[in-house]
């Protein structure tokens, strides 16, 4: 009796749905990774922004939740470090950010030694008046409750312990009591919450912005017509550019804006000819900006927004470096898997990726479901089962049926790469 040994891994039926089955992921991960490395090449504006993986972050849930929420810069942990006030004195973080900001300012305007003074001197009243709000600062706030809707009046204090205690609750009832039952037991109170800790978030956010946005609009006070007008230089060279381009990029964003605040002011200095010519010749309505003291502050205002420092809240390096990351890494697993290159290697890299996507959101029981996607899962969801095809696409030869690899695998320097079944004999049976 013989013993057939399978030394043919597949039939040709499989192995043909198995090179399908490659291609369909490989164009899905391709296209999914080209998107996004397109939009690093547009300039953030009012209809396009480069990819950010940090709205996805957020929302991530499961036991991996802080290290992801951290990555993409949580919001409520930045705010509680810039109000983390002792005795009502002015949080470390929330100072040295101020600091910062004026520091760069300074460097950027090249404020000589008196404007340098002036700014310190203005960064130390602001600061004081900082100190005071957070001492003696009140606000009449909205507050609903189930029967009415009433409006306190709470000190700075009370408000960050407000949020803080709410925070705190939030946090207890989506990672304790949910995993705790296998059920999703607090879900309208999660909701709730949500909403509640989003509003006391954005109200306290807001007070700090408006107090940073006057101590921009202070030291802007310090700035002489010719600071102004190298400013207008770096302006006048980025619209030259929009002009003369295509697209949604930084560039072209600051011609709209300009024509627009040119439109709001209503100039009847501004000569037919240069409205005329205001799109392809958008540094003739700067120079009129430049003449004119009331349209300076709008071509400033201009300025600012796309050239001049911004307040820095947080360090978004690292998530900077993990989107481009995966934009390229499923850009080339995608591309690898198209063309049938480095099969095993790129089925590997596209099968870390989906799995990171799992961990960052997983279908656990007693996790509130994920509102991103459409249908209900538990435990295993759409990119678990990519993730799967694609190790089990690793465990092929793949790429050598159908690819590259079949013609990289004549090359000597490559063998290694595809090594070869050993052909085992059929065994006779003597007995």
């Amino acid at each position: 009796m013989k013993k057939p040994f399978l030394y043919r891994p597949t039939s040709t039926a499989t192995r043909v749905f198995l090179v399908l089955l490659r291609l369909a992921i490989g164009w899905h991960l391709f296209i999914e990774g080209a998107s996004k490395l397109e939009t690093f090449s547009v300039c953030p504006t009012g209809t396009s922004k480069p990819f950010s993986s940090r709205g996805y972050l957020l929302q991530s849930q499961g036991p991996l939740e802080p290290l992801f929420r951290k990555l993409a810069g949580d919001p409520d942990i930045l705010l509680t470090s810039l109000l983390d006030s002792a005795d009502g004195t002015i949080p470390i973080a929330l100072q040295a950010q101020w600091r910062d900001y004026v520091a760069r300012y300074k460097n950027h305007y090249q404020l000589d030694q008196g404007q340098q003074s002036k700014a310190d001197a203005m960064l130390n009243q602001h600061l004081a008046r900082l100190a005071d709000w957070f001492q003696k600062g009140s606000k009449e706030v909205s507050r609903d409750y189930s029967f009415a809707t009433v409006t306190p009046t709470l000190t700075t204090a009370e408000r960050i312990r407000e949020y803080r205690s709410r925070l705190q609750e939030l946090r207890e009832k989506i990672d304790g009591w949910n995993l705790r039952f296998d059920k999703d037991v607090t879900k309208a109170r999660v909701n709730a919450l949500k909403s509640e800790v989003a509003r006391m978030r954005s109200e306290l956010q807001k007070d700090l912005d408006d107090q940073q946005e006057k101590l921009g609009q202070d030291l802007d006070k310090l700035l002489g017509r010719g600071q102004l007008l190298v400013e207008f230089g770096r302006l006048i060279d980025m619209v030259k550019q929009g002009s003369q381009s295509k697209g949604y990029g930084l560039d072209q964003q600051a011609v709209a804006e300009l024509i627009q605040a040119a439109r709001d002011a209503k100039s009847d200095k501004i000569s037919p000819d240069v409205w005329a010519n205001a799109e392809q010749k958008p540094d003739l309505l700067i120079t009129f900006y430049a003449s004119d003291p009331e349209f300076r502050k709008a071509l400033l205002r201009v300025a600012k927004r796309q050239i001049a420092p911004q307040m820095r809240v947080e360090d978004t390096r690292l998530l900077e470096w993990a989107d481009r990351t995966v934009a390229w890494g499923l850009t080339l697993a995608g591309l690898g898997l198209l063309l049938g290159c480095f099969t095993r290697l790129s089925s590997l890299v596209g099968a870390i990726l989906l799995l990171l996507f799992y961990l960052a959101m997983p279908p656990l029981p007693g996790l509130p479901d994920n509102p991103m996607v459409e249908g209900k899962y538990l435990f295993v969801n759409k990119n678990l089962i990519e993730a799967l095809a694609l190790l089990t696409l690793a465990t092929t030869a793949s790429g050598r049926w159908f690819g590259i690899d079949g013609l990289l695998s004549l090359l000597i320097p490559f063998k290694f790469f595809w090594t070869k079944p050993i052909l085992v004999a059929p065994v006779e049976n003597t007995q």
